[in-house]
């Protein structure tokens, strides 16, 4: 009977040996997976921030019912925004944003007269935003952008012009983010933007349209 008892105490501890070992098995991840394409670390998922900055150029052209003139404004720009959402799939941000970009010391041309004005020509819109990145654990993505912006000149001294032209924006760009962090990445982008306004006062009305194309790199936490 004590032999019977020990070989079955002996093979009670091989099976749970065994059992433990399937266990362990099944937790331990296999050999060479990494956190990349498991969710998480260094995977475009969950909340999403970005901070850009860019410099390009900013045209504007406006008509109006009053006169046969067409303003054309046009010069450097330097650009910002700011971008928050989430993502509802991997890859694939549905978000807000906040963009500027301001021209200084931009040139005007009137008919034949052309000089350099003594301000800013600002633009700042705010809207929705798409962005996809192509393979969820990699940096290469496609930007699209729909909202409603405002144009201004001011002055040196700081002077506005009050009634500014507002209407809708659209944009798109293309960048790359390199992962520096398990959730930060840094990379380049460029980007066009296209803005249609509009101002009236009493049954005048003047039209503008603003192009800006730019290259940038935005500071991602995603």
């Amino acid at each position: 009977m004590g032999g019977i008892s020990s070989l079955s105490l002996g093979a009670s501890l091989a099976a749970s040996l065994a059992i433990t070992g399937v266990a362990g098995a099944q937790e331990a991840p296999p050999p060479g997976a990494s956190a990349e394409g498991a969710g998480g670390a260094r995977t475009h998922d969950g909340f999403f921030m970005r901070l850009g900055l860019n410099f390009g150029y900013a045209s504007m052209t406006e008509t109006n019912n009053f006169s046969n003139a067409e303003l054309e404004v046009s010069g450097p720009a330097v650009g910002f925004d700011l971008i928050l959402g989430g993502t509802p799939v991997p890859g694939f941000v549905i978000g807000g944003g906040l963009f500027g970009l301001t021209s200084s010391k931009p040139n005007a041309k009137v008919g034949n007269v052309e000089g350099e004005l003594d301000g800013s020509m600002l633009f700042a819109g705010m809207g929705l935003v798409l962005q996809y990145y192509f393979n969820p654990n990699d940096g290469f993505h496609l930007q699209g952008l729909l909202g409603f912006g405002a144009l201004d000149f001011v002055s040196s001294s700081g002077q506005s012009g009050g009634n500014d032209p507002t209407g809708p924006f659209f944009g798109l760009g293309l960048g790359y983010d390199f992962w520096v962090a398990d959730q930060w990445s840094i990379g380049p982008f460029v980007r066009v933007l296209m803005a249609m306004t509009s101002v009236e006062a009493g049954s005048a009305k003047a039209e503008q349209s603003y192009f800006s194309p730019t290259i940038g790199a935005a500071f991602t936490l995603h």
